[in-house]
């Protein structure tokens, strides 16, 4: 048993550094375009991007690195009680702060759909529909 936590914790060690290595790389290249594309703050800048795969890319990797982590403590809280419930108890966590993520993400990308108008083609609709009336 004491096997299987040990390599349980490698393979979640591995992946908290590949994780953070990407996550790393990621933030570079959003601070990089934030100072080339407008001379706002990078918080300011993350907060109203233009570029929606880039704004997924840096939460999804957050919320991974965050996601070893909390697996991590459910494994060693589980190991030192001898209580299942806390392995349990942090995958459900998981779960919830994934499920979070996926609501962020759906409302930042509505702004990216909703904008797209096209003015021309509106006018031929109320067009349309002020003759039709």
């Amino acid at each position: 048993q004491l096997m299987q936590y040990g390599l349980s914790l490698i393979v979640l060690a591995f992946s908290f550094i590949i994780e953070c290595i990407v996550l790393r790389l990621a933030w570079r290249e959003f601070v990089r375009s934030s100072r080339e594309a407008v001379r706002i703050s990078t918080i300011k800048n993350l907060l109203q991007s233009a570029d929606p795969t880039l704004l997924a890319i840096l939460l999804e990797d957050s919320i991974a690195v965050a996601g070893v982590a909390l697996a991590v403590t459910g494994i060693i809280l589980t190991r030192l009680t001898g209580n299942g419930l806390w392995d349990i108890g942090f995958s459900g966590l998981i779960a919830l702060v994934l499920g979070i993520t996926a609501v962020i993400l759906g409302r930042i990308n509505i702004r990216f759909l909703t904008d797209i108008r096209d003015p021309q083609a509106e006018a031929v609709f109320i067009d349309i529909v002020r003759k039709y009336r």
